[in-house]
């Protein structure tokens, strides 16, 4: 039975216009930026530097899973509310502050007792990646909502800007602090998406 086929096709077009489109062209805008620190660092500073960013990241990003994945379970329960469930916020911010605890703790263990001396400046780039993934996992409630309500224009022109941020960031500062630099700019630009973030919602709520 194909009544009604083309009306849904259409309705599929109109939704894609108003939303997938706008937050198709803003992902890929803001993958164009993806690894322009390990880019960076390699380039001015060497393979070494590069070894250490990544290790400290790769000890970091746990912080943003439970988030993420909170996030990606409760989609349609956000989608379909008007506002966030403040047991939401308060629940990823305690997950967050102890995951930023622990990532720090266990990493520091591994560099101390397992990696030793010739690894020691990756503790100071965990501590500042692991604060720049802690706002990434912040966010992860409200981009969600915010795409679940529809507002593709408002996640495009976020994009725009984040992109802007991290690649500025990343040229300014890697270049002179090289791996620390790299993560102050992860820093920066996560701060600031989670305040665009939070901008939406509340303008939009």
């Amino acid at each position: 039975n194909f009544s009604g086929f083309f009306e849904i096709l259409r309705a599929i077009n109109l939704e894609n216009k108003r939303y997938g489109m706008h937050v198709y062209v803003g992902r890929v805008i803001d993958v164009s930026t993806y690894n322009i620190d390990r880019l960076l660092i390699g380039y001015f500073m060497g393979s070494k530097d590069v070894g250490f960013y990544g290790l400290a990241n790769s000890m970091a990003i746990p912080i943003n899973s439970l988030s993420a994945a909170m996030s990606s379970t409760m989609f349609k329960t956000l989608a379909n509310s008007n506002k966030i469930a403040f047991a939401v916020l308060k629940a990823n911010l305690a997950w967050v502050f102890l995951a930023f605890i622990l990532a720090n703790m266990l990493g520091n263990l591994i560099i101390n007792f397992y990696l030793k001396e010739e690894y020691s400046d990756v503790s100071l780039l965990l501590l500042l990646m692991s604060i720049a993934v802690c706002f990434q996992a912040l966010y992860q409630p409200y981009n969600a909502w915010i795409s679940g309500h529809g507002y593709g224009k408002e996640l495009r022109n976020a994009n725009i800007k984040m992109t802007i941020v991290t690649a500025a960031s990343s040229v300014l500062l890697v270049p002179i602090m090289g791996a620390v630099g790299a993560c102050i700019s992860s820093l920066i630009s996560n701060l600031y998406s989670l305040f665009l973030y939070v901008k939406i919602y509340y303008a939009k709520i």
